[in-house]
């Protein structure tokens, strides 16, 4: 796992080198949830944190798994967000 660029500026605590994981840095949930919570009345959420990986093939593996689960919501099988 390699530490972001801006990781000195952190208010957290570093863990010791090589000690990092794929969540040490990434809380990006923390401020997703309100702003959904505050748009969207009904609405699930799986958190999901992957370390290395290509962004395509992961991709390609949420839509293939929401197209099964909900074959009648479009493309990525799930309903577009509603205009604001």
């Amino acid at each position: 796992m390699k530490r972001p660029d801006w990781w000195p500026q952190s208010s957290k605590p570093a863990p010791e080198p090589g000690k990092d994981t794929p969540d040490t840095w990434e809380h990006s949930v923390e401020v997703e949830v309100p702003f959904l919570q505050k748009v969207l009345t009904n609405f699930s959420i799986l958190p999901v944190v992957f370390g290395n990986v290509d962004p395509a093939q992961v991709a390609q593996a949420v839509a293939d798994a929401t197209r099964r689960q909900n074959p009648d919501r479009g493309e990525f099988g799930f309903e577009p967000l509603p205009s604001l």
